[in-house]
């Protein structure tokens, strides 16, 4: 993120929690909400206006899922033209909601010639666990859309490191224990 901001890029911060796992496009009305509401047009906010709900005018309903969609990879498709790249960074998918995890695969689709990189994070423990997620990310993977890169836990010198860096007065054996 902080390489795609040096370079004048985009980047957008959502993160799934399992107790609004229920909310449907939770972790995309928060990454969306980072941009300035100039950032999208008058054209979009309208098909915009079920997860910004502070762009929409007049009162003609709810958008479609399709037309939603559109209007997401659109947002981005500009920003990317505008401000590339844009990183789109989601973390904790394994607790997406079902709508959320739809939309991600949609705009990975869309958006693969674009410059447009998705980071995603999950424990892969708990990815068994939703079931739209997996499937999505399985999807993803097929269509060659998905790179895999597993963490092992960090170790003590990499958690006394860490902590150095961004709280020089933490106990790291207390930490690591």
């Amino acid at each position: 993120g902080e390489a795609a901001r040096a370079r004048g890029g985009t980047v957008l911060e959502g993160r799934a929690f399992e107790a609004e796992s229920d909310r449907p496009f939770g972790p995309w009305i928060d990454a969306l909400r980072q941009l300035f509401p100039s950032a999208v047009g008058s054209a979009l906010a309208a098909d915009l206006g079920t997860l910004l709900p502070e762009l929409a005018r007049g009162d003609g309903g709810p958008p479609s899922r399709d037309r939603l969609f559109g209007a997401v990879v659109e947002l981005l498709s500009e920003r990317a033209a505008a401000a590339p790249p844009v990183v789109l960074a989601l973390d904790d998918v394994h607790w997406l909601d079902a709508a959320s995890a739809e939309l991600l695969h949609y705009v990975a689709r869309m958006c693969r010639h674009r410059p447009l990189l998705v980071a995603l994070t999950a424990r892969a423990g708990e990815l068994h666990d939703n079931e739209t997620t997996k499937r999505t990310l399985r999807s993803l993977r097929e269509m060659g859309l998905l790179v895999e890169v597993p963490l092992a836990p960090l170790g003590y010198e990499g958690t006394r490191e860490l902590l150095r860096a961004a709280a020089p007065g933490v106990d790291a054996d207390a930490v690591f224990a």
